[in-house]
C-alpha cells in the first residue's frame, strides 16, 4: 500500500493566556491508496525551514502491504531523513497512516508495552505565577522557569507556603548562564527543596555543565545538550548531568527517544518527557505513547485547549485534574483530527501527489 497524497501545513492557533499569541505547529497528512489517512507533528524554531526542507520524494518508495514488512522498517528506524524535528514529523505520519491501515497500536508497532506513567506536571514562570490556579488545578508537579534574581526566591517561597513540602518543584532556566552564575543560583534555591534545575547552561559548554552538576547540590536534567542517541552516550559518559529532557519533536521521534530512555535508565539517571510549547493533539498524543513505554520521572505537554483556543483533535488530548491523563487507545496514534480545524488555523499549506 503506498502514499497517494501528502498535505503539508503550518499552523498557527491562539493561545488563551500566553505570550507569543499564536502556536507555531507543522502537520503532516498523508493519505494511503486505499483511503486510510494518517497526521503528525513537529514543532522547531525555524518553521520555514521545515516547511523547504521537505521533500515528498522521501516518501514516493515507500509500499507496505504487510504490517510484519512495516513494523520491523519501524522499529529499524529506517527513515533516512535529516533534522530532527523534520524526522518526527514524517515518523508520526507514518506510525498513524499505517497503524491505522493495519489496525496496529503504537505499542505493536515498536513492540513496547503500554505501562503507567506519572501526572503531567503544571509548567509556569515567576513572572505570571498564580499559585492558587495551580493548587486548584491539583497538579503533584510544578516546573518554575527562572533566573536568578530575588523574585525567583519570593516565587519559590509562595509556591512552597501553598503547596507544601510534598510537591515537587523543578527549575526551568535560561541556559544562558555561566557555571558560577548557575551554581550560585542553584544553591540560592536549595532551601527551598528543588527537585532537578534544567540545562542551567548553554549546550555546546560541557565543561561548565560538568562543574554544575558536581558542585551546585541539586540534579542537573540536560534538555538541549542532547538532542541525539550519540550526544546522550557522550553526556552520560563525561558525567554532564543527571538525567536527560526527552522531546519527540528535539530527538527525531519514536525511535531515537525510545533508545534515550533506554540508555538513560540503564544507568541509572533521570529520565523526564517534556513537550514543545502549543503542540496540538497529534504530537501531544505521541508524547502520552512515549510516556506509557518508558515509564519517566517527570512529564511535561497534553495542555490541549486549556493552553490553545482549539485543538485540531476531537476530543482534545490535555491531563484532567491533578495532572492525570487518561490512555489512548486505539490504531496509530488512537486520536481523531478534525480536519476543519486545521483549515481554520492554516497559514500555508503545500499539497504534493505522488
Amino acid at each position: 500500500m503506498k502514499i497517494d497524497r501528502v498535505d503539508l501545513y503550518h499552523l498557527a492557533i491562539p493561545f488563551r493566556f500566553v505570550l507569543p499569541q499564536w502556536s507555531n505547529n507543522i502537520v503532516l497528512r498523508l493519505m494511503l491508496e486505499d483511503g486510510t489517512i494518517g497526521f503528525g507533528e513537529c514543532q522547531a524554531l525555524d518553521d520555514k525551514s521545515i516547511l523547504d526542507a521537505f521533500d515528498p520524494a522521501c516518501l514516493a518508495p515507500l509500499h507496505f502491504d504487510d504490517p510484519e514488512d512495516f513494523t520491523t522498517f519501524m522499529r529499524a528506524g529506517a527513515i533516512a531523513i535529516d533534522g530532527n524535528a523534520l524526522r518526527c514529523l514524517i515518523e508520526l505520519a507514518l506510525v498513524d497512516a499505517y497503524g491505522r491501515a493495519f489496525g496496529l497500536t503504537v505499542y505493536e508497532i515498536f513492540n513496547r508495552p503500554a505501562g503507567p506513567y506519572c501526572p503531567y506536571g503544571g509548567v509556569t514562570d515567576s513572572a505570571t505565577l498564580d499559585v492558587a490556579r495551580l493548587f486548584d488545578a491539583g497538579f503533584t508537579r510544578l516546573k518554575l522557569k527562572l533566573d536568578s534574581s530575588g523574585a525567583d526566591r519570593d516565587a519559590l517561597r509562595a509556591c512552597r507556603a501553598v503547596f507544601g513540602p510534598e510537591v515537587r518543584v523543578g527549575i526551568g532556566t535560561t541556559a544562558i548562564w555561566t557555571a558560577d552564575q548557575a551554581i550560585a543560583a542553584i544553591r540560592g534555591w536549595t532551601p527551598f527543596g528543588i527537585d532537578y534545575v534544567e540545562q542551567p547552561v548553554p549546550r555546546d559548554d560541557h565543561a561548565g555543565l560538568a562543574r554544575v552538576a558536581a558542585q551546585a547540590g541539586a540534579d542537573i536534567i540536560l534538555d538541549e545538550t542532547v538532542c541525539s542517541l550519540q550526544e546522550a552516550r557522550d553526556a552520560i559518559h563525561q558525567h554532564l548531568g543527571h538525567g536527560i529532557n526527552v522531546r519527540l519533536s528535539k530527538v527525531g521521534g519514536f525511535v531515537p527517544a525510545l533508545a534515550i530512555s533506554d540508555l538513560v535508565q540503564r544507568h541509572g539517571l533521570r529520565h523526564h518527557i517534556g513537550a514543545s510549547m502549543g503542540e496540538t493533539g497529534i504530537l501531544a498524543a505521541a508524547g502520552r505513547h512515549l510516556a506509557a513505554m518508558t515509564a519517566p520521572r517527570t512529564l511535561e505537554g497534553s495542555y490541549g485547549d486549556l493552553l490553545l483556543k482549539e485543538d485540531v483533535t476531537v476530543p482534545s488530548v490535555r491531563f484532567g485534574h491533578g495532572g492525570i491523563g487518561e490512555p489512548i487507545e486505539g490504531p496509530g496514534l488512537g486520536i481523531t483530527v478534525a480536519r476543519e480545524r486545521i483549515d481554520r488555523h492554516k497559514i500555508e499549506q503545500r499539497t504534493f501527489v505522488l
